[in-house]
């Protein structure tokens, strides 16, 4: 399960304020160690990682609505990312449970959408330099 969590906190960043940005992968060497193959990697971040997310990217439609313009265009919001533990736990909670009943929830098949538009750049980005040949 160590071996995931650097997936886990790359993916984590799409949904912190501090956002994204291709300098911030500095593990791929690592990453491709721990995944001899694309499709181990793939199944990782869309079974589990986006699996895991979908449910509060579905909460997040409940948070926007209402400050949606007047909020985010008045206040500054300062950078911030997932505590290493809190993501460490998030992971241990959701590897406890068999991945498929996860996806009985009927709001995280929802949330996975949103999730999968929150990390599309990062997914993209992360298969470009994973298939690179100068890792």
């Amino acid at each position: 399960m160590n071996r995931h969590f650097l997936v886990w906190k790359i993916f984590s960043s799409a949904w912190a304020e501090s956002g994204f940005d291709a300098q911030d992968l500095t593990h791929f060497s690592e990453i491709k160690q721990n995944y001899l193959h694309w499709s181990d990697l793939r199944t990782v971040i869309y079974r589990d990682v986006l699996g895991y997310f979908a449910l509060p990217s579905f909460c997040m439609l409940f948070v926007w609505i209402p400050i949606v313009g007047s909020l985010f265009l008045i206040a500054a919001l300062p950078d911030w990312e997932f505590e290493n533990t809190w993501l460490q736990r998030k992971m241990q909670e959701w590897y406890a449970t068999p991945w498929w009943m996860h996806y009985l929830n009927p709001l995280r098949w929802i949330g996975y959408l949103i999730a999968f538009g929150m990390a599309y750049r990062v997914i993209n980005c992360l298969k470009r330099y994973y298939k690179a040949e100068n890792i």
